[in-house]
């Protein structure tokens, strides 16, 4: 199983791009259980809808996300609140500095294991 998580400020354009960049990997990586969390409930709504509109400012991006969620694979959506995520909060602390475009954990790291375990 993946956790990919997501700690977007503001819903715009980088948040759906990073979704479906993060979910297509995800694919092709191999995963068939998928966690995708989300600090931003629009996103989790818009992405967990089938039915937005053709004519939203992200509608092809979201075209994309969706046929992503159609393959033969289960993926979650989920919306997180930033301050009780404290795994959301720690993988972002890791990811300051990294030198790496992405990276996708199948476990969590250890600053964020007991934590993970506890939200269970």
């Amino acid at each position: 199983m993946a956790v990919i998580s997501l700690h977007p400020i503001f819903l715009d354009l980088v948040v759906f791009f990073v979704i479906l960049k993060e979910l297509g990997f995800g694919f092709l990586w191999g995963y068939r259980k998928v966690i995708c969390e989300s600090d931003s409930l629009e996103a989790v709504k818009l992405v967990s809808s089938h039915a937005v509109s053709s004519f939203h400012e992200h509608a092809l991006l979201l075209a994309k996300i969706h046929y992503l969620l159609k393959r033969d694979w289960i993926v979650s959506i989920i919306h997180t609140y930033r301050e009780t995520n404290f795994v959301a909060d720690c993988f972002a602390k890791l990811g300051v500095g990294q030198l790496e475009e992405c990276r996708i954990w199948s476990s969590p790291p250890a600053g964020a294991s007991w934590r993970y375990c506890q939200m269970l």
